[in-house]
Formats: structure tokens, sequence, C-alpha cells
């Protein structure tokens, strides 16, 4: 299930949409991300945090509270839990646990601990907090558009960059916050890679990448598609996104056509609304 290895950095892909459990070991503590969905996957997460953490801390770090990044919590509810404000106080976690056990119920999953919210020990409430550990520093950037509670991870002095459900190789944005935050988030995500060499991106879906070229495609890649998404209006012509999932390689055709009429969904909403408050 190990995908990534490098250095202090492991990553486990899901074979449920491609999402990425990532678990960062450095000399003064243990990362874990977002940490896996299928209950397999979360043990075999567990069972690698186990094998390598010895006296190091582990923090538990959820990007945002959709629910294939949070359904490993119980495994790891024991750690210290860190989300954004959003995530531990608006968020609502009655809903977001319904959407495990529905998705549960549907492929009859069974856990061997209870569905919970996680509950977070360390509350990010400004733009650049930091945990430090020694030598290791962890800081976090609000990341809406996506979700409404989501959040970024920069950690130093690896350079690693986990932008949650930004920057995938294998999908285009899903905006199921706003358009305006999302164009937002990319705009942080491009003050953090302007001038930066050795950075890693460790994306939630799809492949890590240290290629800076590569991680400037996918920046460009996503303000196009959400460009995209506001030329097309309401016309029903779907030629350009074609041409679009074409030139980026999707593979995964049928699923993304939905999400990108869900885009579109909410592209007429959020202008509506903008027309209304006219």
């Amino acid at each position: 299930m190990r995908t990534y290895k490098d250095g202090a950095v492991a990553v486990f892909r899901s074979e449920i949409y491609q999402t990425n459990a990532i678990v960062v070991c450095t000399e003064d503590l243990v990362l874990v991300v977002d940490p896996g969905y299928l209950p397999s996957e979360v043990q075999a997460v567990r069972e690698y945090v186990d094998q390598v953490k010895e006296h190091r801390p582990v923090f538990a770090f959820y990007t945002h509270s959709d629910y294939d990044h949070i359904a490993g919590y119980g495994a790891f509810a024991d750690e210290v839990t860190v989300a954004s404000q959003a995530f531990a106080e608006t968020t609502d976690p009655r809903a977001a646990v319904e959407e495990i056990e529905r998705h549960d119920d549907a492929f009859y999953i069974e856990r061997p601990y209870a569905h919970a919210y996680p509950k977070a020990d360390y509350i990010v409430r400004k733009e650049g907090e930091a945990i430090g550990a020694g030598r290791t520093t962890l800081t976090f950037y609000r990341a809406p558009g996506h979700h409404p509670d989501g959040l970024m991870c920069i950690v130093e002095p690896l350079g690693l960059l986990i932008p949650g459900d930004f920057l995938s190789d294998v999908e285009f944005p899903f905006v199921y916050d706003s358009f305006a935050n999302y164009r937002s988030t990319l705009a942080s995500f491009e003050r953090v890679v302007e001038g930066r060499e050795g950075l890693l991106l460790l994306p939630s879906h799809g492949t890590p990448t240290d290629d800076p070229a590569d991680i400037r495609l996918r920046l460009a890649e996503s303000v196009r598609y959400l460009d995209l998404v506001e030329r097309q209006g309401d016309s029903a012509d779907e030629t350009a996104f074609e041409a679009y999932m074409a030139r980026n390689g999707y593979a995964f055709k049928r699923g993304l056509r939905e999400r990108h009429a869900d885009n579109r969904r909410k592209w007429r909403e959020e202008r509506q609304a903008g027309q209304s408050d006219r």
C-alpha cells in the first residue's frame, strides 16, 4: 500500500480516490496527515507509525473534514490532533460522521473503532501559526475553497508542502466552498512556491512531486480550470472541458464529469447570489 518513501516521508495511497495518508518522521516528531480510509489501510499506517516513532511525540493533522480524510481518526485518537479553527468550531461534527457512516454502510465496511469526529487538541487560529519541536517547525495557513475548514502545512527544514485537496495530478479543483476562496488559496500556494528550491509537494490525492516545473504546472492548470468553468457559464457545450481533461491525462472521466457538473452548479449559485446582493 505504501506508494512513496523518501527519507523522512512515507505516503500510503488508498484504493479509494487515491487518497494519501502522509507520515513525516523527523528527529523531533512524527506527523500523520489524514490517516487513511479503508480499515486495512488505516492499520498499515498505524503499524508504520508505531514502528518508527520511538520516543517522538505524534501529531495527527487533518487537512479538512471530508469523510475520506477523517475516517481513520479512531486509530489515532490518542495522539495530539491538529486542525483548523473552522474544523474544530464551525463544521457540523454529526454531519461529517454521518457521511462516514453512509459510505461504510454502503460498502459493508466494519471498523475496529467507533465512528467519531476528530477532537482537536491543538486548534490553529492564526495565519502562519506554528508548532515547533527541536529543529522541526510545522507552519499552518488557511486553505479554504475546496472545503471551508481547509488547512495547509509547511514542514521545515524539510521543505514539505502539504496542501490538502489541492494541486493533484488525478483531479481538477473540486469547489465545495467557493470559487473566490479557491482562487485565494491558489494565490497563497503561489507565494509559497515562488523562489523556493527543494520543495516537495504532498497532495491529498495523486502523486507527490519535487519537480518545480510540475508544481507550477499544477498551479497553472488549477487556475485554468476555474477560468474554464466561469467562461462556460450557462453553455451546454462541454468541448473545452473535454479538451482540458484530455490535455491533463485524467483517467477517471465518468466521476470527473460528475464533479465538473457539481462545480458548474456551484458557480451558478454563487453568481446568482452575487447578483441578488446588488
